[in-house]
């Protein structure tokens, strides 16, 4: 069934129905789609939410499976006559709309936890109990039948842009990542990183952003990211002298990175798009600068550290990096071909994946003259991947259902607004704390769809910029990924480094300043996602990245030498004011840049000379 999955996927992305001379309702796919998915996440999850070999599955899976095919089938094959009678709320749609909510709960509470079946309880009770809520909460009450036969039948609701957007584009991309790393891209990327920095303090460190950075942007998952490439990077940090702790830590802040890296930036992103009506070219554009940002301070933090913990090269016993390319930098060519497909050509996101699809099996048989790479396996692996992505959007899109039959939606974003007349800056700080909160627990894709129906709206009413809005979302629910207590990343990291996964997220979290900082700065200094004119861009980016590298002497307590805590302090401070100037329009604002860039380059002087005298030994 998991390659049924992946079919029906690229069916639906290069409309090969209508090029057949078939034409189906978009929502047919969608429903079809969601039937599979939902019983292969049964047959490939307990009850007891543990991975189970086909032979162990329980009788009453089997149903639940059966069930699920059931209720996604019956509006693929009868959507026409949905259309004409939802309105009439006969029962099948009732009966059917009841199983699936049922099923999408039980399916959400085995991939994603509790935290998520909570907050779509609550939505769902919103609905009967809006009569006895106070102020703008107040609304009509929502009988039962109008409220199930809506979020089964209704495209704003289970079948609407969430699911539409894993079926179209989420699917090709996770096939792309699945195909290229088993033809061995995942090895040629991993191989480039440890030999272009070999001999650099703190190699292995290194290795681990680079890497990942590479592979987070193809995988759009921090713990898968940090499963596949913490298994190789974490040992080889740990034997260079990284403490486990570090270890863990570097390997979680890149992982969660690498969500939001161009050019494929994972899943979510592509939901980002559709929702602001853009092209994805335009989003991987703006996302460039601030994610730069992240990994300059993240690989500034890493240096020092090593510096700092005398922490040196180690040895490197693989071939230079001109042979590897050489060898293996065909490897390269179809995430070249996808980049330009999306950027050169404007190929729809689906098409230009399957275009680097095509292009990874041109790549191999011309490597290994053969393409026997366990191709079914790849694409089962490719259909269950999808699962989770899929239940979340699913669940995602009958939260969305709620909203808009409620009209809850119009008034939270209503009070939200109310909140930021007061305060931009309040609402943004409510916005990011909502963020966080909600995504501890939560994927990144489940959190970002639902906070960008409710505080999106109220960003962008009060002037924001909609990219920038939609991007300060994204980047605080991926921070949640490595925001303790409830911190996936880290503790998945953490597993593998043998650590204390809250000691692990703490230090994560420090590694990842950035991510807390850069959202707040391209949201009044828009220049950083490149939404101003050049000379604007170019001196807001300078500042920025002069900002960052003071952060991440900051975070370490090391720049020219061990700071001490008044230098350290006086450092911070210039760093403060100047994000608050990045972008000085007068004097007096040019007057503090000035300023902050002096104060800081005299912290890093002073604390150089002191570290110096401390270094020389007495009478010399």
């Amino acid at each position: 069934m998991c390659a049924s999955i992946v079919a029906l996927g690229a069916v639906y992305a290069l409309d090969i129905a209508r090029l057949a001379g078939y034409a189906f309702f978009k929502e047919q796919y969608l429903a079809l789609f969601f039937g599979l998915t939902m019983a292969v996440g049964f047959l490939h999850r307990s009850g007891r939410l543990s991975e189970v070999p086909e032979r162990t599955v329980p009788f009453w899976d089997y149903g639940a499976a059966a069930a699920s095919f059931v209720c996604g089938a019956y509006p693929a094959l009868n959507w026409n006559w949905i259309l004409m009678m939802s309105f009439q709320r006969p029962i099948e749609l009732i009966v059917l709309g009841t199983i699936a909510l049922v099923l999408l709960f039980e399916g959400i509470r085995r991939y994603a936890g509790w935290t998520l079946i909570v907050v779509g309880a609550v939505f769902l009770s919103y609905a009967f109990l809006a009569p006895y809520m106070p102020g703008v909460f107040y609304a009509q009450a929502t009988s039962y039948s109008r409220l199930v036969v809506y979020l089964y039948s209704d495209v704003n609701a289970l079948f609407g842009i969430p699911i539409a957007i894993v079926i179209g584009v989420v699917l090709a991309f996770v096939l792309f990542g699945q195909i290229l790393f088993t033809t061995g891209g995942g090895d040629f990327f991993t191989d480039v990183s440890r030999s272009l920095i070999r001999r650099s303090a703190g190699g292995p460190a290194k290795v681990a952003v680079l890497a990942s950075s590479l592979f987070g942007s193809i995988s759009g998952s921090a713990v898968a990211n940090v499963v596949s490439t913490g298994s190789v990077t974490i040992p080889l940090m740990k034997k260079s002298g990284y403490t486990s702790v570090q270890a863990g830590a570097i390997e979680a802040a890149a992982s969660s990175g690498g969500q939001l890296m161009p050019p494929i930036m994972g899943a979510t992103a592509f939901l980002l798009a559709e929702f602001l009506g853009i092209p994805y070219a335009q989003v991987a554009l703006a996302a460039l600068v601030p994610i730069c940002l992240y990994y300059l301070c993240l690989l500034l933090q890493v240096h020092l550290i090593a510096r700092r913990d005398g922490i040196g090269t180690t040895e490197y016993n693989g071939k230079p990096t001109a042979q590897i390319l050489k060898e293996n930098g065909i490897y390269a060519i179809p995430l070249v071909v996808i980049v330009y497909a999306m950027f050169g050509l404007n190929f729809q996101p689906q098409k230009a994946a399957f275009l680097g699809i095509a292009t990874i099996f041109a790549v191999h048989a011309l490597k290994t003259r053969s393409l026997n790479f366990r191709i079914r396996d790849t694409v089962d692996t490719a259909g269950a991947a999808i699962v989770e992505i899929a239940l979340i959007c699913a669940f995602a899109g009958i939260i969305i259902g709620v909203l808009n039959i409620t009209g809850l939606a119009f008034s939270l974003s209503l009070l939200l607004t109310q909140v930021g007349q007061s305060s931009l800056l309040l609402l943004l700080i409510l916005g990011a704390g909502m963020s966080i909160l909600m995504g501890m627990g939560m994927p990144t894709t489940g959190v970002y769809l639902l906070l960008a129906v409710l505080i999106g709206p109220a960003l962008i009413n009060l002037g924001v910029e909609p990219l920038g809005a939609h991007l300060f979302i994204l980047y605080f629910g991926v921070s949640s990924q490595i925001t303790p207590p409830i911190c996936f990343a880290a503790i998945a990291a953490a597993s593998i480094a043998g650590a204390s996964g809250m000691a692990t997220g703490w230090t994560a979290a420090r590694l990842a300043a950035t991510a807390y900082v850069v959202p707040f700065l391209f949201v009044y200094f828009p220049g950083l996602i490149l939404a101003a004119d050049w000379w604007t861009n170019l001196v807001t980016i300078v500042l920025a990245a002069c900002g960052v590298s003071g952060l991440a002497v900051v975070a370490t307590g090391y720049g020219l030498g061990t700071m001490r805590w008044p230098s350290r302090l006086l450092l911070g401070a210039a760093v403060g004011f100047l994000f608050l100037n990045l972008m000085p329009s007068s004097v007096g604002g040019l007057a503090v840049v000035i300023v902050a860039l002096v104060v800081g380059l005299a912290a890093l002087s002073i604390n150089r000379a002191s570290s110096a005298r401390a270094a020389t030994p007495a009478g010399q």
